[in-house]
């Protein structure tokens, strides 16, 4: 029995160019990841005697057992091709598949018919939902970012009710990924200072807290600490230059009069230095 990817766009789905191919795991979970990759839903996907071919597998996982690919336990695919030359020649193909002409129903209309269901399954699943790029190595709604699924970050964050039934995109790009971890993070550091601030106001201890902050600063136990910590000590630094009234320039000076002069300069005077030329 020949086997082929099943993956439309492959090469290896129209004949055997002798990659390995492996068949869909046993594991339900592991299963769906793959049916993920695909494209298809997990409910209707037809996986059984359908198979996905070595070149959508990172090199890592796998293995070279007898002269025989096989691979490592719970490996996913992940690789929609393996060179640059080959993604080229996959993004042609989809300009041909969206460009084709529909073909007029005839004897093999029900053959036709699955193969532009797959083919549209394929298209929608290599361009973010998000930001409608097309790109390789898409993350999954279904993935997890703070426990919980991305598509309910999405949600949190933009009021967006995600939806990839129909032809809508399945996945979403590393680069939105990033922008909505971001915006969950601001979100939530806001929303906990604010019920900070509620217990403050409930227990009649704000005054307290204004009057007290500068002996007893707390750290802060933001979701970003080391960026938030860093901001506030360089905001705190920008209010000790204004309060002593001393310019920029006038730093410099001083650095540059103390340096010829070979006198010690202050630990803080010189922290402060290097992050304003780092900026």
């Amino acid at each position: 029995m020949v086997r082929l990817c099943c993956i439309p766009i492959c090469p290896n789905s129209k004949a055997d160019h002798g990659v390995a191919c492996f068949p869909f795991p046993a594991d339900a979970e592991l299963r769906n990841k793959w049916i993920d990759f695909v494209g298809g839903n997990p409910s209707k996907f037809r996986w059984r005697a359908k198979f996905i071919c070595a070149d959508h597998f990172m090199q890592l996982e796998l293995l070279d057992i007898n002269g025989q690919k096989a691979l490592m336990e719970g490996a996913v695919p992940m690789v929609y091709s393996p060179d640059d030359d080959e993604a080229d020649e996959l993004m042609d193909r989809n300009d041909v598949m969206i460009s084709e002409k529909p073909v007029k129903p005839g004897a093999n209309s029900s053959t036709v018919t699955s193969e532009t269901v797959e083919a549209s399954i394929e298209l929608r699943s290599l361009f973010c939902r998000m930001c409608l790029k097309k790109g390789l190595g898409l993350i999954p709604f279904n993935s997890k970012l703070h426990n919980a699924n991305l598509g309910d970050i999405i949600y949190t964050v933009t009021g967006l009710k995600v939806d990839i039934d129909g032809d809508l995109p399945t996945k979403i790009c590393a680069d939105c990924v990033g922008k909505a971890d971001l915006a969950f993070n601001v979100r939530m550091e806001f929303l906990h200072h604010e019920r900070i601030l509620q217990n403050l106001i409930n227990s009649n201890q704000l005054l307290f807290h204004y009057q007290s902050y500068d002996n007893h600063r707390q750290e802060s136990r933001s979701l970003n600490k080391l960026y938030l910590n860093n901001l506030m000590d360089n905001i705190k630094q920008e209010e000790d230059m204004v309060t002593t009234n001393t310019t920029l320039s006038g730093i410099f000076n001083q650095q540059l009069h103390l340096n010829n002069e070979s006198r010690v300069v202050d630990f803080t005077e010189n922290m402060y230095l290097s992050e304003i030329i780092k900026c």
